[in-house]
């Protein structure tokens, strides 16, 4: 806690800018040829792996990904960041489904009326970074979700008048959380793979890197 307080007071108050890539890959041979070139270090996530590369072998490890076809990048973004502060990228949209019907107190026909409800699906990442004392290691915490809407479950319910045929929808979801600080040497590259999990952009069940 102390040495943590020494970094807020007379660490680096400068702003640093920090390249963050988001890449699904459709299965995880990928790692037949990246292993080598990566350095394992340790995780508390289940699920979670993390390695260190230097900057020449990540530019290495990018060139195999870009060849594979079933690797594709969901966002490489730059972000500005004061030490210690937390920024978010995020990417989501609304899907709606049926949840349920309700009395209809303001005229006598339709009986009822449908309500519906509203799911975030996407990912939402959150940053705060935390540079040592000699500039030479860095701390994140790191903070994902992740919510993918698989599909709508039908589900047909009695209806109050007789011909009437309702249905209410269930959303099925997949969803990924992560909340972890990592560290490493801020001259190196952080890799994390979170396995095979929800995807990030609602289509297919892919691993996210």
């Amino acid at each position: 806690a102390a040495q943590i307080y020494e970094r807020f007071v007379n660490g680096s108050h400068e702003p640093q800018v920090f390249s963050i890539r988001l890449i699904s890959i459709g299965n995880p041979t990928w790692r037949s040829k990246a292993l080598p070139l990566m350095r394992s270090t340790e995780t508390k996530t289940s699920g979670l792996q993390a390695w260190t590369m230097s900057k020449e072998n990540s530019a290495i490890f990018g060139a195999q990904l870009r060849q594979r076809p079933d690797a594709r990048e969901i966002q490489s973004v730059d972000i500005l960041m004061v030490q210690g502060q937390m920024q978010t990228i995020e990417q989501l949209r609304s899907r709606s489904y049926l949840k349920e019907y309700a009395p209809n107190t303001a005229a006598p026909w339709p009986p009822v009326t449908p309500k519906y409800g509203e799911i975030q699906e996407g990912y939402r990442i959150a940053l705060s970074p935390l540079l040592g004392l000699d500039g030479r290691s860095l701390d994140m915490m790191l903070k994902c979700d992740i919510d993918q809407v698989e599909r709508f479950i039908p589900v047909p319910i009695d209806a109050p008048t007789a011909g009437a045929n309702l249905q209410v929808e269930i959303p099925q979801l997949s969803s990924w959380r992560l909340q972890e600080r990592f560290r490493w040497a801020a001259d190196q590259v952080l890799v994390l793979s979170c396995g095979v999990i929800a995807a990030p952009t609602g289509t297919v069940q892919n691993t996210l890197l």
